[in-house]
Formats: C-alpha cells, structure tokens, sequence
C-alpha cells in the first residue's frame, strides 16, 4: 500500500508528464532528426576558399542585406513607438527580422571563415561529420527503441509485449558481463541526447516556424541572456517527462529504480492516462519522420523577403 505522499506524488507527476510531454514528443521528434542532419550539412556546406573578387562581391551583398535589415528595424521600432502594430501581426513581423539577422550573422561567420581562415578549420568540420554520423546512430537506436519496445506496449495492457528490447537487453547484458559502469553512463549518454535533441527542435522549430515562436540559439561565448535562460526553462519543463520516457524506453534496465516504480506502475496505469503515452510516443516517430523528409529537401532555413517583414 502506498502512503498519501506517494500518491500526491504519483498525481503531480502524471500531470507534469502529461503536460510536458507535448513537448518532448514535438521538440524531441523534430530534434531527432536536425540535430545529426544539421551537422553533417555543416561539413557539407562548409566554406571554401575565396579569391579576392569573390569574396568583395559576397562583402557587397551582404552590405546590402545589412542596410535593408537595419532600415526595416528602424521601421518596426517606429511601428512600436506609434502603436501601429500590436498582437500577432507585430510578433510575427519582429520574428522575420531576428530570423534574417540570424541568418545574415551565419552567413557573415562563413564568409569569414573561407576568407581569413582560409576556408575555416578544417579539423572541425570532420569532427562535425563525425559527431553528425554518431548522432544519427543514436538517433537511429533511439527510434527503433521506440518503435520496437515502446509502442508495442498495447494502451491499458497490464503485461507489457514488446517486440524486441533494443537497447533495454543491451544495457542488461553489458551490466552483467563487467563491473564498470557503462551500462548506466550509456544510459546516460541516450538520455542527455534526447535532452539535446529537444534543444535542438525547439530551436529549429522556431527557425522554421518563425509566425509562433522566436529563435533562441545559443553559441559558445555569444549566448544572448534572454536565450540562455529561454533554454534553461526548457530544460527544466522537459526533464520530468524526460526521466518518464526514457525510464519506460528501458525499463528492462531500469526496473528496479524508484522513478520505474513512480513512472512505469503507479503513473502510467492510471486511468486513461496511459493512452497519453502511447500517442505521445507513436507522435514522435511521426514528428521525426516527417522532420527528415523536410530536412532533406529543404536542408538549410530560407531568408524571408524583407520588404514582407
């Protein structure tokens, strides 16, 4: 029998999953797929070497785009000191500015990078390829876990029927057959990447779909205050749900924890709230997939006409 703080405990966090979960399900979905993508574009539409003609015309346009931004910010300011443009009209237009002075300030760092780097480093690009190749087997493991173990589990069910334990009958045997501590820091690495993956959508998702939400990105040494403390929050709300999913994407492994027991018994056999779960999840493989086949035919984010701004 469980005491009143045990089942306090059970209600807030079946409430938290379910209303964090939304998240997690969309960010994670579209971040499993850009974060390995976008690295390998990376290395892909990394900068070349320029001659000096090529990169005083590159300056030129890029002169130009900076004076149309700087033309159309005095405007919105303008429009905000006279009140002409409030609610979604004014959100959406300032969203299209910070996404072209987004894009102009990339755009700038590459050209740099090809015209007094010579060509940027070149060692980091490789090692972006290579982070983007282990990023897509991670990815790749991550939607088979999902699609194999986690979404065979039938809503309401009270045994569970998986196909195939990926990852779960991995951990298990690695943690039998040494007594180092792998088993738990490769759990880990799964977990702080789909951590990342949901930084990643969130941001991409804002890129993309600029009318709803603003780009939070966030560089070593140029992390704007607003930003650093947008994705801390983000952080923050997506953990429970986080600690939930990946305790009930391993839960071979992870059976004998205290969160298995609060997350995978008492939370998800709730009354109607297990087929949340189930949703939520079979909705991330969707997201995931639909955001790969965007990626790859529009692999980088387009400049939005200025004048539309």
């Amino acid at each position: 029998q469980k005491t009143a703080y045990e089942i306090c405990a059970c209600l807030v966090g079946s409430e938290m999953c379910i209303r964090d979960r939304f998240f997690l399900a969309c960010f994670g979905g579209i971040g499993l797929a850009a974060l390995p993508l976008d690295l390998i574009n990376e290395f892909r539409f990394r900068p070349t070497r320029l001659t000096l003609e090529e990169y005083a015309r590159a300056k030129l346009q890029m002169g130009k785009r900076a004076t149309t931004l700087i033309e159309a910010g005095k405007q919105i300011q303008e429009n905000q000191r006279m009140r002409k443009s409030r609610g979604t009209a004014a959100r959406k237009t300032f969203n299209r500015f910070k996404h072209n002075v987004y894009l102009l300030d990339e755009d700038w760092r590459k050209l740099s990078d090809a015209h007094k780097n010579r060509a940027g480093r070149v060692l980091w690009s490789y090692v972006q390829l290579a982070l983007g190749c282990f990023g897509s087997l991670l990815s790749l493991l991550w939607s088979l876990q999902i699609v194999l173990f986690v979404l065979p589990r039938t809503p309401g069910a009270n045994v569970p029927t998986p196909v195939f334990d990926v990852l779960g009958d991995f951990f298990v045997w690695l943690d039998r057959a040494t007594a180092l501590p792998i088993a738990t820091a490769l759990y880990a690495l799964f977990a702080f990447y789909m951590l990342a993956c949901v930084m990643k959508g969130n941001f991409k998702f804002g890129l993309r779909v600029f009318i709803i939400f603003t780009i939070h990105p966030m560089r070593l040494g140029g992390t704007m205050l607003n930003s650093f403390l947008f994705n801390v929050g983000l952080i923050l709300l997506t953990s429970l749900a986080l600690v939930q999913f990946c305790t009930n994407a391993f839960l071979q492994y992870a059976q004998f924890a205290a969160a298995a027991e609060l997350f995978g018994i008492a939370v998800q056999k709730l009354r109607y709230i297990e087929y949340f779960f189930y949703f939520y999840s079979a909705g991330m493989v969707a997201i995931a997939v639909i955001t790969l086949l965007w990626l790859l035919i529009c692999p980088t984010a387009r400049r939005i006409d200025t004048d539309d701004a």
